[in-house]
Order: structure tokens, then C-alpha cells, then sequence
């Protein structure tokens, strides 16, 4: 006999890419976009590898973390250019689904493409074919109003995705050290609005900082950076022509955002050359002026 479908208590995600229908218009004119590019950007959103792994092995991220079920009751709906993830209410549920999120857009910004979306708890029916459920409702509409770092007020919905309070409220008070400090690396919260966004960007940089006190793999690590940011750079701007005033709004927030890691880059290297610097005795003149000593 077959169990009755049952709604269930879950985190779930509605993360949509941004611009997909102009995207589909050049690729079915064959006008530079290919069908083959479509399906490898879709394949990034759905992050197959990731939902596999979980499946296989459990949590991912955090995988000491405490959970009900060890697949996570973890589901990946992909339909054209959106998502639908949702698992389980645990530590190591949400932190995982944050993951496969932020994993979507550092992928799909190889290929200069922007996401938006919204992270929420709610009730949902989720199985490999269907899913139904207020919790997916609320996920769809929080996405249309995502108002993180907008640069002015006649702007539009920002090309974030943002997680509603109260999850940010349950990782902040019932997971553990782990996945508090994880969501850390990957989130940013927008002050003047109150509001926390996926952000993963800062991870391009820290790859750099973990190498600080060896300056030569540092200075390796720096010049990497840099040629993935000008690619990630080179890409948006390539998807968003000067032509296309909605595009080209969407995608200045990116480029803020590219611009400032470069600039935190360039701090990086200067601290390196002065560390690089002899040291240098310094004295006292009389006006009070430090002067080195000769």
C-alpha cells in the first residue's frame, strides 16, 4: 500500500538566472549563444555533483554537524532557468543547501551569468518529479523583492539571493560553531536594509589571505586571483552589451563587487612589499619628524 504524500517542515531555496530568456532568443536565432551553452549554465544551478555526493556520502559541509536524516531528505528541482532545493531542518541541512547555492554562483559567473533568490523555511511536498507547498510559494515571492545593496532607490530587485531572518535567526542559535562559521565565510548582510545575502565572492580573496605569511606563494596566489576576476569581468560584460539597459543594471553590482576584491587585492601586495622592505631605524629630530637613522 502507498504512503499518503506528506507536506513536510523544510528549508527551501528558489534561486532563478537572470537575462535566461534573452540567452534562449540568441541561442535559437544562433546568434553566438549555443543550446550546449544553455544546458552547462542550467547544469551549474542544479549542481549535480553535489547533490550526488550528499546522497552518497551524507553532509558535505559539516558533516559532524547534527542531522535527522544522513541523505538530508536533500531534493534538486531544475526546470529551465530556475531551482527549487530544499532539506531538512538540521544544522547540517541548511549550511549544505547554503553551500550548493553559493557553489551555483561562483559556477555560473564563470560564465558571466547572474543569479537571484531567496532562502526560506516553510512547508513543502519534494520528491524526485513534483514539489508543492507554501514554503516553495513564499521561497518564489521573497525572490522578487530581494533589495540587498541597492545602489538607488529606483533600482529594482538586486541580483542577490537573500535568506530570510528566520533562518539566518536559526543558524545563528540552533547549529553549532561549524556551521555558524561557514555561513560566515559565505554570507554578507546589508546593514541599511537589515537584510543577509548569500555572498561567496569574499572566498576568491581568502584563498589569497591563508597564504599571507609565505609572500612568494601569496604573491602566486595573487596573480591567480586577478586573472580570474578580470575573466569574471570580461564575461559579464560580454553577456551584458551596452545595448541592454536592464542587463547592464543588473550587472553593475557585480562589477562593484569584482572591482572591490581587486582593490582588496592591491592592499594585499602592498602589505607584502613592505614586509618585503628592510627594517629601518627611525629617530627623532628636533621639529618631532621620525627620520631614519643613517
Amino acid at each position: 500500500m502507498t504512503a499518503e504524500p506528506q507536506f513536510r517542515d523544510k528549508f527551501v531555496a528558489f534561486v532563478d538566472i537572470l537575462g535566461f530568456t534573452s540567452k534562449v532568443a540568441a541561442a535559437d536565432g544562433r546568434s553566438g549563444t549555443q543550446l550546449s551553452d544553455l544546458l552547462e549554465i542550467c547544469g551549474e544551478l542544479e549542481s549535480k555533483s553535489h547533490v550526488q555526493s550528499i546522497a552518497a556520502y551524507g553532509p558535505i559541509i559539516c558533516p559532524e554537524s547534527r542531522y535527522e536524516s544522513r541523505n538530508l531528505d536533500y531534493r534538486v528541482t531544475q526546470i529551465s532557468d530556475c531551482a527549487i532545493i530544499s532539506a531538512e531542518i538540521s544544522p547540517a541541512g541548511i549550511i549544505n543547501l547554503v553551500e550548493h547555492i553559493s557553489q551555483s554562483i561562483i559556477g555560473l559567473l564563470q560564465h558571466g551569468v547572474l543569479v537571484r533568490g531567496y532562502v526560506t523555511r516553510g512547508s513543502i511536498f519534494h520528491d524526485d518529479r513534483q514539489f508543492i507547498g507554501v514554503g516553495y510559494q513564499n521561497a518564489l515571492t521573497g525572490e522578487k523583492s530581494v533589495r540587498a545593496f541597492r545602489m538607488s532607490e529606483s533600482d529594482g530587485a538586486t541580483p542577490f539571493v537573500e535568506v530570510d531572518p528566520e533562518v539566518v535567526r536559526y543558524i545563528r542559535e540552533e547549529t553549532d560553531a561549524c556551521v555558524v562559521e561557514m555561513f560566515g565565510r559565505m554570507a554578507k548582510v546589508d546593514s541599511t536594509q537589515d537584510v543577509t545575502v548569500l555572498f561567496p565572492f569574499q572566498q576568491l580573496t581568502n584563498v589569497v589571505g591563508g597564504n599571507i605569511s609565505e609572500p612568494e606563494k601569496c604573491q602566486r596566489s595573487l596573480d591567480i586571483v586577478r586573472t580570474w576576476i578580470d575573466s569574471y569581468k570580461e564575461k559579464i560584460a560580454s553577456q551584458a552589451p551596452v545595448s541592454n539597459s536592464v542587463a547592464n543594471q543588473k550587472s553593475k553590482y557585480y562589477m562593484k563587487i569584482l572591482d572591490d576584491l581587486l582593490a582588496e587585492c592591491n592592499e594585499i601586495e602592498n602589505f607584502l612589499k613592505i614586509g618585503r622592505q628592510p627594517a629601518v631605524r627611525l629617530r627623532y629630530d628636533e621639529n618631532f619628524n621620525a627620520v631614519p637613522i643613517e
